[in-house]
């Protein structure tokens, strides 16, 4: 049994991190290479290097065992840890560790918990936004109005009609952000919100069911830091529920969550 640790972060201070820096759903081409789902993942915890895969066939039957890389290649005079983990046995610890301590209730909870404080904070900064916005069309509507005035005694009109032209789309600009805004606080972003939080879960625990190994790869780099194998086949899982956030704020950002003047 692996002595698990999975390291919960604190979640309020990720969701901001979270929400500016999402990562890319799609995988990066530059491990499509990668034909083991734990290559670079699972490290030795004496020395630090890589596990690398070790694939042997015997009576018909095909298995990967992992090792440490300066073990394997360098000796144990660089370091001593001989330890091989075979993939079946990985995987199932991986998973249960996942399953244990990540898709669980609890972490519904806890998830829900800093989504609905995000929103709830969200619709704060929306309020002040709007007041900034309204106060600006209102300011724009009175400069239109006095450069309509002007231009029609003014003898310099090509001038006068850029100026109207730039604060008429500027108008336009502030005037679809205030839609907008006033769209979703018409929105109850929290209703649903926990069944919506358990179904992304399956979705994560789909995902991590996948055969094909850089999607599996994919999926549990975002739930998984590290896995470290030291010298007494001890295995250390470290991860965090920064991955699954990740996940919901995906599915809620699409509901209307992304701030409505990031653009302005």
């Amino acid at each position: 049994m692996p002595d698990l640790r999975i390291i919960t972060d604190d979640l309020w201070r990720a969701v901001a991190d979270r929400l500016g820096k999402r990562k890319s759903t799609k995988a990066s081409t530059a491990h499509r290479n990668i034909r083991y789902p734990f290559a670079g993942i699972i490290k030795c915890a004496d020395c630090g290097a890589t596990y690398m895969a070790i694939k042997t066939s015997r009576k018909g039957h095909t298995y990967v065992n992992y090792a440490c890389s300066y073990n394997r290649r360098r000796g144990s005079s660089i370091c001593a840890n001989s330890t091989k983990v075979d993939q079946a046995t990985l995987m199932d610890s991986v998973m249960k560790a996942i399953e244990e301590n990540i898709l669980n209730e609890e972490s519904v909870a806890i998830i829900t918990e800093a989504i609905e404080k995000l929103i709830t904070e969200h619709r704060g900064s929306h309020a002040a936004d709007r007041k900034r916005l309204e106060k600006e069309q209102k300011k724009l509507d009175k400069e239109i109005e006095k450069l309509s005035r002007a231009m029609t005694i003014a003898t310099d009109v090509p001038e006068l009609a850029k100026q109207l032209q730039e604060k008429a789309k500027r108008r336009t600009t502030v005037a679809d952000a205030l839609d907008g805004i006033n769209s979703l606080v018409k929105k109850d972003l929290l209703v649903g919100l926990e069944d919506r939080v358990r179904a992304e879960m399956e979705d994560i625990r789909g995902l991590l069911a996948s055969q094909d190994v850089h999607q599996f790869r994919h999926e549990l780099m975002h739930h998984v830091s590290a896995i470290l194998v030291d010298a007494q086949g001890q295995m250390r899982i470290e991860g965090s529920l920064t991955g699954a956030l990740d996940s919901v704020l995906k599915l809620v950002a699409g509901a209307g969550l992304e701030p409505a003047t990031s653009r302005l």
